[in-house]
């Protein structure tokens, strides 16, 4: 078996292993009573088990309407005590030289290589 189809075969595991686990994860969710919008963590024993379940409720935030309510509830000085605003790079209007300007204030690090591998005639096993 070649190095590439070793990894395709991996792959699928690992994804069925995911699903699985998933798939167990649900069943107890329901069998305990889990919330689907559980927000905290709980920790609770049985038998020989220890068990800590933590949920988290994602939020987004429309920077813009949050600024426009802010303006008009006069909580515009509070904005940055209620909210984390981020600042990232818009690479649509970046250039060589807007990089070099601010570069003292960007921190690079690279991230994991990403790997996609596929058969070409279609077939896969695993």
């Amino acid at each position: 078996m070649n190095k590439y189809q070793k990894w395709l075969d991996a792959k699928a595991d690992e994804k069925a292993a995911v699903e699985r686990r998933r798939q167990i994860e649900e069943e107890l969710n329901q069998e305990l009573g889990i919330p689907e919008d559980l927000d905290s963590s709980h920790t609770f024993e049985d038998g020989e088990y220890k068990i800590k379940v933590t949920g988290r409720v994602n939020k987004k935030v429309d920077a813009k309407q949050a600024q426009e309510i802010a303006a008009e509830h006069d909580l515009v000085d509070d904005l940055d005590k209620l909210f984390r605003w981020k600042a990232e790079i818009n690479k649509k209007h970046w250039s060589a030289e807007t990089a070099e300007i601010f570069a003292p204030a960007i921190t690079s690090k690279p991230g994991s290589v990403s790997w996609a591998i596929e058969r070409i005639d279609g077939v896969t096993t695993g």
